[in-house]
């Protein structure tokens, strides 16, 4: 965007954005975990092993913690879905050219079964959560074609990460089905498991970004009093 007469003010190489990311991110699930299987569900025999949506949504403090959590890192996944815009804009192919678009819908997907727990509406967190697979299944598969666009070192990990995902969509429905169609003893257990997997391996898949984002570089820097950001 021009050059500048004073030195930046910030810098920030790019690949630290999915790295903070993908930690703060993992670190919300886990401590809500943790607090959730501590306070809760270690005293009821019945819940083997506490559900995705009981420990995000279904009582306080976890549900809270989760909460603070998302929101103090949404900052860099919001940055992180501006660098993939621009890189899936080089292409003229439409999986790539609509990288952005699938990171948004993922974003605000992910804002509402966040923000709308099942406790205050289940219909409105299970939509959601079933919106943010949906959009987190164009997202892996399209960062996955970009990394054999551009030959990346990260096209394998990614391309096994998505296959894995993929396939545990297959046994979380078929245990969806078994649980609450069938009421099948031991399912609720499973389901919850495998639903624990899926969060671990899309929360894992966002680091790969680091890769993509080597020699990149946010600064932010004064000029005519006002700040812009150079990439």
């Amino acid at each position: 965007m021009g050059s500048y007469k004073e030195k930046p003010q910030f810098i920030l190489q790019a690949p630290w954005i999915p790295i903070i990311s993908t930690l703060g991110t993992a670190a919300s699930y886990f401590l809500a975990f943790v607090v959730g299987s501590f306070l809760h569900f270690r005293h009821h025999s019945e819940e083997a092993f506490p559900g995705l949506s009981s420990v995000i949504g279904g009582k306080y403090p976890e549900r809270s913690i989760f909460q603070i959590g998302m929101a103090i890192f949404l900052g860099p996944r919001i940055i992180s879905t501006l660098l993939w815009s621009q890189l899936g804009a080089t292409s003229e192919n439409t999986i790539l050219s609509n990288i952005g678009l699938f990171g948004s819908l993922k974003i605000i997907s992910s804002i509402f079964f966040t923000y709308v727990s099942i406790a205050d509406d289940p219909a409105v967190h299970h939509y959601a959560l079933v919106f943010y697979v949906a959009s987190t299944v164009a997202c892996m598969y399209a960062q996955t074609v970009y990394s054999v666009w551009k030959k990346s070192p990260a096209t394998k990990p990614r391309a096994i990460t998505f296959g894995l995902y993929m396939l545990l969509l297959i046994v979380v429905t078929n245990y969806s089905i078994k649980h609450m169609l069938y009421e099948e003893s031991g399912a609720s257990t499973k389901l919850s498991l495998v639903e624990w997997m899926l969060v671990g391996l899309d929360v894992s898949f966002d680091y790969y970004s680091t890769v993509d984002f080597e020699g990149i570089r946010l600064e932010v820097a004064n000029q005519k009093r006002m700040v812009h950001f150079m990439v």
